[in-house]
């Protein structure tokens, strides 16, 4: 409403409007469909060595989605799959970029090299199988223990090919901003001899939202009414698309650096900081960092953890950093367990997310006893000697991240090896409009013309380049025609507060008019 200056003055007062936005299907989800073009094609037997050129492809040309797009979903289907011994397939997709994405590698085969040819996976057969890799299926493209005919979902599973990707959610972030337009290729290899197989096509279903944008109104006019020298304005300035700060390190740096580590230990030695070179003697450390520091994706840089045989109590061999995050975190990395120079799986791969209050370090979780049931393992007691998997762990704020070589039995054995790579640390966070010049919405607008400007930073560390900016004028009119003379109240009564005073303005003296803003007269 307008301001009234005197408490005996009587003015009508006016309603203004709201600027309200019922924001429906500004940031709806698009999801388009891409296919190969049609037509059997045959898998070779026995040929591939991981290469593409070792592998039958289908080329799946991707347009239209629109430059700042944020995809977020990627999904691929082979269709009409025919093959007898599902576990001699290999699937690798390659997108516009030629980033490698490992789709599926010799289900039931844990296999030392991609490509070695060796024998055998699972035996079971794909019918005419549209197989459909997807992060939400509920099974693991490893889990083919039938014949597998008509639409199947799985989740893929790269195994022991090398890629920067091990979800499709990866591969997803990465074809943002534009990055998804231009040719995808899709090749099927088999690894081992004695059955053979084809295919028809392929087709990639994107997900995608517009990308950020910073919406304010148009200027916005008022013609004040007589005496009036102020108007309240609200206003509505809002955003549209996918608006979020995404921060993203790949590798062990930052809060995740060697000199970073906030608690180590080794048998029943431990510390703080880089664990020291030759910590378990003769030169080959239990615990050491290889590449680190290494930029997006760290396919180089890598933790390797060895267990050791218990002394004292002490079974967990391992790190721990404290995020000290603001906010909740996503922390993924590949892992690969072998106990193959032992024989004997009797190690485990553990992993904790823990509190100031409960981690590694503190409340005897670094006993064997694992009092406080804080670690989860990856990895099973006398289970596969070769073990490869992909964690995600979805961290709090202010979480601890511990890892360790389990060590569940003493025995004179050689130890297993865990090494952990493609490590990526993300945190995403509401992006939100901030004001940075003239007035907030509900305030008193003076005579004149007031920018209001505002500002969503959509950058890591406060890059203005990487700013959305809007801004908007509210113009506020003074009363046009008044009159040219004064006329004076003859009396004036007032009525003094508990100070004994009384603030007398022009609005109480002047009568008549109209006049321009009282303010004018004083």
């Amino acid at each position: 409403m307008k301001m009234i200056k005197n408490l005996f003055s009587t003015y009508k007062i006016q309603l203004l409007p709201v600027f309200m936005l019922l924001c429906f299907g500004l940031n709806a989800q698009t999801v388009v469909t891409f296919t190969s073009a049609a037509g059997v094609v045959n898998i070779p037997d026995a040929t591939y060595n991981g290469t593409q050129a070792s592998m039958t492809t289908k080329t799946i040309a991707v347009a239209g989605i629109p430059a700042g797009a944020i995809v977020s979903n990627v999904r691929v289907t082979v269709n009409g799959l025919n093959h007898t011994w599902a576990g001699d397939l290999a699937i690798k997709l390659w997108t516009p970029a030629n980033n490698v994405v490992g789709l599926m590698s010799r289900p039931g085969l844990a296999e030392a090299v991609d490509g070695a040819g060796t024998c055998c996976g699972t035996s079971v057969d794909f019918i005419g199988c549209n197989l459909r890799f997807d992060d939400a299926a509920l099974l693991d493209v490893e889990a083919i223990n039938a014949n597998m005919a008509g639409n199947q979902d799985r989740r893929p599973n790269k195994g022991i090919m090398v890629s920067p990707y091990s979800t499709l959610a990866n591969v997803a972030a990465a074809v943002s901003n534009g990055a998804a337009n231009g040719n995808w290729i899709l090749g099927i290899g088999d690894g081992a001899g004695g059955d053979v197989g084809n295919y028809n096509s392929v087709t990639i279903e994107i997900t995608y939202a517009n990308a950020c944008a910073l919406v304010c109104p148009a200027n916005l006019n008022y013609n004040l009414d007589p005496g009036f020298c102020s108007q309240v304005v609200n206003y509505d300035v809002f955003t549209t698309g996918v608006c979020q700060i995404v921060t993203q390190s790949c590798g062990f740096i930052g809060s995740l650096a060697p000199a970073e580590v906030d608690f180590w230990q080794n048998n029943n030695a431990s510390g703080t900081g880089l664990p020291a070179a030759g910590n378990s003697g003769g030169g080959n450390p239990s615990i050491a960092f290889q590449d680190a520091g290494a930029a997006c994706p760290a396919t180089a840089d890598r933790l390797v953890l060895r267990s050791v045989v218990q002394v004292g109590g002490f079974c967990f061999t391992g790190v721990e950093w404290d995020l000290n995050n603001a906010a909740a975190t996503t922390i993924e990395f590949d892992w690969v367990y072998d106990a193959s120079a032992s024989g004997n799986a009797w190690d485990r791969f553990a992993v904790g997310i823990g509190t100031d209050a409960n981690h590694f370090g503190n409340n005897n979780n670094n006993f064997c006893v694992n009092p406080n049931g804080y670690w989860q393992g990856l990895t099973n007691q006398f289970g596969p000697l070769v073990v490869a998997g992909h964690h995600v762990a979805n961290m709090p704020a202010q979480s601890w991240l511990s890892l360790a070589a389990w060590t569940t039995v003493a025995v004179g054995v050689p130890p297993a090896t865990i090494t952990i790579s493609n490590l990526t640390s993300t945190q995403i966070v509401p992006a939100v409009p901030v004001q940075y010049a003239g007035l907030p919405s509900g305030s008193e607008f003076p005579i004149g013309s007031t920018t209001n400007c505002f500002r969503v930073d959509l950058a890591p560390a406060n890059n203005p380049a990487g700013d959305l900016t809007c801004c908007f004028n509210v113009n506020v009119i003074e009363y046009p025609n008044p009159i040219a003379s004064l006329v004076c109240n003859d009396l004036v009564y007032v009525s003094l507060d508990e100070d004994c005073s009384y603030c007398l303005g022009a609005d109480g003296v002047l009568e008549g008019g109209p006049y321009h803003c009282y303010d004018d007269y004083i």
